[in-house]
């Protein structure tokens, strides 16, 4: 799953190739126009049909992106208190 703000470049971009390589699912979450709560019931939508076991969170960092690591940080803990019903963390 790639987090990212404004264009996709650098690592970021060559990740989501990386994984187009190899044909794996990735999911690329634009932080700057998403709503977080509702990403992160997008994302859960599509980590369950995916049965994703481990899952890698890349994007760019802090440094090149000021404020996606508060973002992200939000946007995680948005995932982890989803109704248990829903919650994939247990």
């Amino acid at each position: 799953m790639l987090l990212n703000v404004g264009a996709l470049d650098g690592g970021t971009l060559q990740t989501l190739k990386f994984t187009q390589t190899m044909v794996r699912p990735c999911l690329v979450v634009q932080m700057d126009i998403a709503d977080i709560a509702n990403a992160a019931i997008d994302i859960q939508r599509w980590l369950e049909p995916h049965q994703i076991k481990t899952l890698n969170i890349a994007g760019p960092r802090e440094e090149k992106r000021p404020g996606i690591y508060a973002m992200t940080f939000l946007l995680l803990r948005h995932l982890r208190e989803l109704p248990p019903n829903r919650n994939l963390w247990t």
